[in-house]
């Protein structure tokens, strides 16, 4: 049976108390998760709330503290152990961007660490980009992650799609080793996650600065700095995954970016499987530049493209109206 410790530093206290529980019960649990965190057995802790999930009767947790560190931070620990024959698979989740004053530069989501509790890579997102404020922004950081990630996921990512305070939004993080591929979607949609710097000062896409540093030590006959390697060497040294905080060894009782700019929900890391679906999302209903799909919505840009499939039931017909989408070409 899988076991899940979800991990509260109390305010004014150095005392840990660590709550241990069963995931689900054994006849839900998918044999493909290693890790599943719904939030349903987490008790609120200072500097923490339960809130409302993105399922109807389901939960999300995120901090309150609006500051960048905190002291004693409330946080969730998920233990794990990736097998180092694990090639693929996924990191999911669903994330609701906060209404109000809520902090706009990055916050923390998850964090993949060593046994030492050093973070192999840190995954955080903030709404607004310095590249362009009207798109969310993801960055990938880490040091292990940085050093050995050419042609894996960019560090730098912006999103292609702006989303309101309130909007739910689901992520996945998807990895093939053997086939060498590295997606990231977002409510079902690919992201361009190649590697590459998206530069606020120029107001460009640069290329991804390492691979300039390695030609630039490649030109003097020295060896490189930066290395492309598969994610399951990073995973092979993966032994916790903790929630809403960066923390590093050096700062005990300390943390940074705690996640108070979003609701986390539903987060589920997926072994030698992807989610289903992904990149083939069908649209509903298509109303002026709206568009509906099943648990998704959001709106349609210039260079989007809708396929319409109309299927009548025997001896019926069946129709679809042009009507005016703004600037988006049907067919």
């Amino acid at each position: 049976m899988k076991e899940r410790a979800a991990v509260k530093k109390w305010m004014g206290a150095m005392v840990v108390f660590l709550l241990v529980g069963t995931w689900l019960a054994p006849s839900m649990v998918d044999a493909r998760e290693l890790a599943r965190e719904t939030f349903d057995n987490v008790a609120p802790a200072p500097g923490s709330e339960i809130v409302p999930g993105r399922d109807a009767k389901g939960k999300g947790w995120t901090h309150t503290s609006p500051g960048f560190a905190v002291d004693n931070p409330s946080f969730i620990d998920l233990p794990v152990s990736f097998d180092n024959t694990v090639r693929r698979g996924a990191i999911s989740f669903d994330l609701q961007r906060k209404a109000g004053d809520a902090p706009t530069d990055y916050r923390s989501v998850f964090a993949l660490k060593d046994p030492e509790g050093n973070n192999l890579l840190l995954f955080q997102v903030t709404w607004t980009s310095s590249f362009d404020p009207r798109f969310p922004a993801i960055a990938l950081k880490g040091g292990h992650y940085y050093a050995n990630s050419l042609g894996l996921w960019s560090p730098w990512i912006v999103l292609d799609r702006e989303v309101p305070p309130g909007r739910w939004i689901h992520v996945d993080l998807t990895w093939d080793d053997d086939a060498k591929r590295y997606n990231l979607f977002v409510d079902g949609r690919p992201v361009d996650a190649s590697p590459k710097l998206p530069d606020p000062t120029a107001g460009r896409i640069l290329p991804d600065p390492r691979e300039e540093i390695n030609r630039d030590l490649a030109s003097r006959n020295w060896p490189p700095m930066f290395f492309s390697r598969p994610f399951a060497d990073l995973l092979s040294r993966t032994r916790l995954i903790r929630l809403g905080i960066n923390s590093v060894p050096e700062a005990p009782g300390r943390g940074t970016s705690p996640l108070s700019n979003a609701v986390l929900s539903n987060f589920v890391v997926l072994v030698d499987e992807l989610p289903k679906g992904l990149g083939k999302s069908a649209i509903s209903s298509v109303t002026d530049d709206s568009f509906k799909v099943a648990g998704i919505s959001g709106k349609l840009v210039g260079g989007d493209k809708v396929n319409v499939e109309l299927v009548a039931g025997a001896g019926g017909k069946s129709s679809f109206d042009m009507g005016i989408v703004k600037g988006i070409p049907l067919s």
